[in-house]
C-alpha cells in the first residue's frame, strides 16, 4: 500500500473563510511605478483605488456604478471557488457584495456607514 502525498480530498472554505480570502487577495493586489525623473517609486493599491473612486459616487450616479473584479488577478483556488458558486447565483451575489463592501468601507468607513451605502453595492466579475 502506498501513500501518495496531497491526495486528500481538497478543502472548500466556508463562505465567510472565501470573503475573507477574497478581501485579502483583492486588497493585496498592488502594482508599482517607478518614475526615474522624480526619483520615487509610486504603488498603487488596484481595488482599494476603485473603491476610493466608487465610494464617493455610489449615492450620486444613476444607475449606480458597478465593482469590476477581474478574474485574472485571483488565484487558482478562489477561481475554483467562486466556479462553485456560480450554481447557486444568490450565495455569489452575498459573497461578492460582501467582498465590495468590506473593502468601500475600509476607504472610509464614517462616510460608508453614514452615507447609507450598505445596500447600494452592485459588482460584476470580468476575466
Amino acid at each position: 500500500m502506498s501513500i501518495v502525498p496531497n491526495s486528500s480530498p481538497p478543502e472548500f472554505l466556508t463562505k465567510e473563510g472565501l470573503i475573507d480570502e477574497l478581501v485579502f487577495c483583492l486588497g493585496s493586489f498592488n502594482s508599482y511605478n517607478l518614475n526615474e525623473l522624480i526619483k520615487e517609486i509610486e504603488i498603487t493599491h488596484k481595488y482599494y483605488d476603485r473603491a476610493e473612486w466608487l465610494i464617493y459616487r455610489i449615492n450620486v450616479f444613476n444607475p449606480i456604478p458597478e465593482f469590476e473584479i477581474n478574474l485574472s488577478d485571483l488565484s487558482f483556488r478562489l477561481k475554483r471557488e467562486i466556479a462553485d458558486l456560480v450554481s447557486t447565483p444568490v450565495l455569489l451575489d452575498d459573497v461578492m457584495t460582501n467582498v465590495v463592501r468590506r473593502l468601500l468601507e475600509s476607504v472610509d468607513p464614517s462616510y460608508y456607514h453614514l452615507a447609507g451605502i450598505h445596500g447600494k453595492i452592485r459588482w460584476r466579475l470580468v476575466p
